[in-house]
């Protein structure tokens, strides 16, 4: 197991609003262009150029910055980032 690696988590929403997830990005060992996507579902490899139209720039920041991504999306956000 990993250490040191938030694991996504899924929040119940209220009554009338949609259940939030939250994603996190990080590095792939070894990689200068391959991202790991984690979500409570599943894990994904997916290209920097992806990340960058799919998050963002402040997620691309965020990797070289930081070495990781995180970000609360809803269904639909999440739908979209999984047929990466």
């Amino acid at each position: 197991m990993l250490t040191g690696v938030a694991k996504p988590f899924i929040l119940k929403a209220s009554k009338g609003e949609s259940e939030v997830s939250s994603i996190v990005c990080t590095w792939v060992p070894g990689t200068t262009d391959t991202i790991r996507l984690m979500t409570r579902q599943k894990t994904l490899k997916i290209k920097l150029r992806q990340v960058v139209s799919l998050l963002g720039p402040q997620a691309v920041n965020d990797l070289y910055l930081r070495g990781r991504f995180s970000k609360t999306v809803t269904p639909e956000e999440l739908e979209q980032l999984l047929k990466a």
